[in-house]
């Protein structure tokens, strides 16, 4: 028998026909096995409530550090990475975790709205943040400019797929604003 075909033999099993001494275990296999195969049906997808993720997920952790590089992006370089250290260090502090890995799952919403309105200590000057002039976004630049404006559209839907209040609707949408700024500006610097 494939070895991928054995949890549904085993499922099949009836447990008055094993060893009294593993009953209990083959029942609990069996009821698991239902539950699984009922949240996959009708939910899309199965979760093994035994290995439930106490901390998030890789795939959480890389938009955290994505959403830290874009905040500290628009930062001149040499403010750049002291810009990255306030903001970890303000994320570690605010949830009282070692490192942005340890946070769990329900601190993830938090976290992203947390970074996203956070306001760093070195900010950029206004002459920084000029938008590059009309001439410099040609036709072979759309696409990337179309990418740039997804990214930082971003934090718009976090707003509203999160319901957070006006006072931070307010700072994501300033954040977005800048940092497309920004982004064209960079934009503008590579077309030059």
């Amino acid at each position: 028998m494939p070895v991928r075909k054995l949890p549904a033999y085993l499922s099949g099993i009836h447990p008055n026909r094993v060893n009294e001494s593993i009953r209990e275990k083959v029942i609990l296999y069996q009821e698991e096995c239902d539950d699984a195969l009922w949240s996959y049906w009708s939910q899309g997808m199965a979760v093994n409530p035994r290995t439930e993720s106490k901390s998030i997920l890789p795939g959480d952790q890389q938009h955290l550090q994505n959403l830290v590089a874009s905040k500290t992006s628009h930062l001149p370089a040499e403010f750049r990475s002291k810009g990255i250290a306030e903001a970890w260090s303000r994320v570690h502090n605010k949830f009282k975790v070692a490192k942005y890995q340890d946070l769990t799952p329900d601190q993830y919403p938090e976290a992203v709205a947390y970074i996203i309105t956070m306001e760093l200590k070195a900010k950029p000057k206004p002459e920084q943040l000029a938008l590059p002039s009309a001439t410099a976004i040609t036709p072979a630049t759309k696409s990337t400019l179309c990418e740039i404006f997804a990214q930082c559209a971003r934090p718009l839907a976090i707003v509203i797929e999160n319901s957070v209040s006006e006072r931070q609707a307010e700072k994501f949408f300033e954040y977005g604003c800048t940092l497309f700024k920004a982004r064209l500006k960079d934009l503008g610097k590579q077309v030059a």
